[in-house]
């Protein structure tokens, strides 16, 4: 049997689209027994749990470290494909299909919150998560950048 799942090809964004742009405070990460994180200890969850994730034009930054974008990568995921690459159903962590990832790019290797690997994950233009090393904590907006 195959299964085809849809996954649209990832795209580089010129700009960091509106519903992204805007500073988002950093809460709890989401648990399921099923599939317990794996990315970070305690520590550092609670260490990012009510910082501040800063999405401008050109630049992210969290805990003290800021990031200068030179590109953005955008990937669509249905339900189906989302549960195929991650793992995880996006329900179980509070959001609904279809996805975008945005990935930011930029030189060199700045981590963001200790981490090489962090991606903001966007359901239905307002619900989004921060994934750091496959942990997914909520992100709650709280002021917009026009």
């Amino acid at each position: 049997m195959l299964l085809l799942f849809a996954i649209q090809p990832s795209s580089k964004l010129r700009a960091i689209p509106s519903s992204l742009a805007g500073q988002w405070e950093i809460g709890k990460p989401f648990y399921d027994m099923a599939a317990p994180p794996v990315g970070i200890n305690a520590k550092q969850e609670n260490k990012l749990i009510g910082e501040i994730l800063d999405i401008r034009t050109t630049s992210v930054s969290a805990c003290g470290t800021s990031i200068q974008i030179t590109s953005i990568e955008a990937t669509t995921y249905s339900s189906d494909a989302f549960l195929q690459e991650y793992r995880i159903r996006p329900d179980q962590i509070g959001l609904v299909a279809p996805l975008t990832e945005y990935s930011f790019i930029s030189h060199g290797l700045t981590a963001i919150c200790g981490s090489l690997e962090a991606f903001v994950i966007v359901s239905d233009g307002k619900n989004a998560v921060l994934d750091i090393a496959n942990d997914y904590f909520h992100l709650n907006k709280v002021k917009t950048v026009r």
